[in-house]
């Protein structure tokens, strides 16, 4: 295959948002986003070969793949490169085959340097036979590996129909007790890092810093948008969605105690759904649940409970795996992990 190691930013846009279930992760801006917090991002297109181009037969002008892979720093100049929900295929028979994946390892082991201990790779779709991804290991997932998905073709009745009762009802309170949604972006920011701060005290949990979440508001071509529930003067939950191709995705949440009874979360998720679908999104994406059969006491039960309360498909992913070129250091590296340091 022919690989474009620098393409340019339309060239990318024509090829991955135009996939059904645009993936976010690989989408331009989103490069731009992870660069500018100090993960740089590396794309490539890949074309199918053509040895000898003619005026009838002109080079191939459509990709068989994109690959945006983001550049992970450690100690002592080692990095590792990480491909999340991609690579991204033109179509599902290039996902299986094995002359694809091998021109993605080729063109990622080019670009990478003497450093690169390990490349990972995190297919947004689950690969039929893992062999095709050459001698890869898999590893826990970095992403969600179930996410729930709701189709956003069927008219706002057939939606509200569609969704759990208690769901339904909810929203309706909401609306009885007077919450107000606020839509907008970065004019919100402090709402937003305020109840996700006050949301993981309450939980226990990790949230990205406030930088990280303003870099992210302020990336050109990034389509994120915050919504916000008020009541009585008080903001007591926001929640940050990325428009991207075909699908609107649900990255982040927070909430406060405050109120709880308006049930303000179910206006506020509703509300982002209907704004997704009358901007031309076919689908919403909740980022993350656990799995349907998962015990009550699983860390994410509670709110896949409030995810699939609204209707919509559990769509799993394709799982992590990892081309290692530095075994030694890849060792030491997985030896950090179990000693509870993140990559």
């Amino acid at each position: 295959m022919t690989v474009e190691s620098s393409p340019g930013e339309r060239a990318w846009e024509e090829f991955v948002a135009r996939r059904p279930h645009a993936p976010l992760l690989q989408s331009w801006a989103w490069g731009e986003f992870q660069t500018a917090v100090g993960r740089p991002a590396k794309r490539f297109l890949l074309y199918p070969d053509r040895s000898q181009p003619t005026t009838h037969h002109p080079p191939p002008t459509t990709a068989s793949a994109a690959v945006q892979a983001l550049k992970h720093r450690y100690p002592l100049g080692f990095e590792s490169f990480y491909v999340p929900h991609g690579p991204v295929f033109a179509h599902p028979g290039a996902a299986q085959d094995p002359g694809v994946w091998q021109s993605v390892r080729d063109a990622i082991d080019a670009a990478a340097g003497p450093k690169t201990v390990f490349v990972r790779t995190e297919p947004a779709e689950p690969i039929a036979d893992s062999r095709l991804l050459v001698a890869a290991r898999q590893r826990p997932s970095v992403q969600p590996r179930l996410t729930h998905v709701l189709d956003l073709a069927p008219d706002e009745g057939a939606l509200l129909a569609a969704m759990r009762p208690k769901t339904r009802y909810n929203i309706r309170l909401a609306e009885r007790h007077g919450v107000r949604v606020l839509e907008g972006g970065s004019e919100l920011f402090e709402h937003l890092t305020a109840l996700l701060t006050e949301t993981a005290q309450r939980e226990g949990v990790h949230f990205f810093s406030p930088s990280y979440f303003r870099a992210l508001l302020h990336t050109p071509g990034l389509d994120a948008r915050l919504y916000c529930g008020r009541v009585r003067g008080a903001v007591v939950t926001a929640i940050l969605v990325v428009r991207y191709g075909d699908t609107t995705t649900y990255l982040h949440g927070g909430s406060s105690r405050r109120h709880r009874e308006t049930m303000a979360p179910f206006l506020v998720q509703w509300s982002a759904i209907r704004a997704a679908k009358a901007a031309g999104a076919r689908f919403y994406d909740f980022h993350g649940v656990a799995p349907a059969d998962a015990l009550p006491n699983h860390p994410w039960a509670g709110f896949s409970r409030f995810k699939r309360g609204f209707g919509g498909v559990d769509v799993e992913r394709g799982g992590a795996y990892d081309w290692v070129r530095m075994p030694v250091w890849y060792w030491l590296y997985r030896l950090g992990q179990r000693a509870g340091l993140r990559s």
